[in-house]
């Protein structure tokens, strides 16, 4: 008894049943009996701990073995682990879409350096990817990946995904205030993009328009994967500018149409091209998920584009790096002929002259409402689960040290 002090419960539990079963019948009545008695109780109390104990592991056991993958099924069942057909509506829909981003007039943008310092970063877009190329000066890396001539954004979206529903219109001159909906600058394409009117600086960065700089739109349909059950038709508006020290700023933000809490976040990023120290040219990426409203899932949906983001750019970088060192991607092809243009252009017209329709909103399907709603339950019922669990584990504690201290 006097080496219990300081040991653990469990050697505690042990010296105890090895001290019950030494003693006999034969050492002595008196003694023996209270001896024995004593020990009696602290073996009913510690009965009672062993059922405690017992209790607490079965649940611990239950959350390892029952909740946790029952969790991980719903997650499945929820965010698409599911094999569905093609939709085929959805890439007939952004080919439609494509004159919406006008295509077939020529970009107008121009390397321009302006006389104004580049504007900064905001502390809340965080970098996420940076890399140098060694050969390849700023105004290199404008004419190969950005230029209305260059064809690589195109090129790359075809090998990712394999699908060529990328669409992207010419670069325009920035406009001096908020762009009109329905102007070259502003299609009228459903999206919140659309509605706020606002150019990527001045939604991504907070800088206002800026003279001098161009803009211009994508449609394309990113594939659904991981966390993302659906084919995403994407619109993205897209902004770039040259300042001083030959300092290339490039500004995108996307809005997706047909996903789950599609009005709550647009996805922003801005570029940094400079040059280089030892020659060559600085890239430097930055994003910013940016929530408009509260959202249920707003953790998972930042973290899986933060990280889908960074491969896509290390891909990115990999592929540009080829590009340059056989010499610049290959240019995007021109037009078939002058007439197919010319009705290209005229389909652009009328499809933007056109009124639309107001946009309807776009909400759950009724499974897919019960199946979020079951999956908020859980997570409720989880979260009360470990707290009782933690209470009684520091119930179980309190009373073996209790017990420690009465022996």
């Amino acid at each position: 008894r006097r080496s219990l002090q300081g040991s653990s419960t469990a050697v505690c539990l042990i010296e105890m049943g090895h001290d019950t079963e030494s003693d006999s019948p034969q050492s002595g009545p008196p003694s023996g009996q209270g001896r024995t008695v004593t020990k009696t109780l602290f073996l009913g109390m510690e009965r009672d701990d062993v059922k405690r104990v017992a209790g607490v592991a079965a649940a611990v056991l239950v959350t390892t073995q029952v909740a946790l993958p029952l969790l991980g099924r719903i997650g499945n069942l929820l965010f698409g682990r599911r094999r569905e057909k093609p939709n085929v509506d959805a890439k007939k829909k952004p080919a439609a879409a494509s004159r919406e981003a006008g295509p077939s007039s020529p970009s107008e943008d121009s390397w321009n350096v302006l006389n104004v310092p580049p504007p900064a970063i905001p502390e809340d877009v965080k970098e996420i990817f940076s890399t140098t190329f060694p050969t390849c000066s700023v105004r290199q890396f404008y004419e190969y990946f950005l230029s209305g001539s260059s064809n690589f954004h195109k090129s790359l979206h075809m090998k990712l995904e394999k699908r060529d529903d990328f669409f992207y219109g010419p670069w325009k001159p920035a406009p001096s205030g908020e762009a009109p909906l329905g102007s070259p600058a502003n299609p009228d394409d459903g999206s919140y993009l659309a509605s706020s009117g606002r150019t990527p600086f001045d939604f991504t960065l907070g800088a206002g328009p800026g003279s001098g700089c161009f803009v211009r739109n994508l449609v394309f349909v990113q594939p659904k994967k991981g966390a993302q059950n659906v084919d995403a038709d994407c619109r993205q508006r897209q902004q770039f500018g040259v300042f001083e020290g030959e300092t290339l700023v490039y500004a995108t933000c996307t809005n997706m149409l047909n996903i789950p809490f599609k009005e709550c976040f647009t996805v922003n990023t801005a570029w940094v091209v400079r040059p280089a120290p030892g020659g060559g040219c600085t890239w430097s990426v930055y994003l910013k998920v940016n929530f408009l409203k509260g959202c249920l899932l707003g953790g998972i949906i930042r973290a899986t584009t933060v990280n889908s983001n960074k491969e896509f750019f290390r891909i990115y970088a990999q592929d540009a790096a080829e590009a340059i060192a056989a010499g610049g991607p290959p240019p995007a092809p021109a037009p078939a002929d002058a007439e197919a243009s010319t009705s290209s252009a005229a389909a652009t017209a009328q499809v933007v002259s056109q009124p639309r329709e107001p946009a309807r909103t776009q909400s759950m399907p009724l499974e897919r409402q019960l199946q979020v709603l079951l999956l908020f339950v859980l997570l409720v019922v989880c979260l009360v689960h470990q707290g009782v669990l933690r209470r009684d584990l520091q119930n179980l504690q309190q009373l073996m040290n209790n017990l420690i201290m009465k022996r």
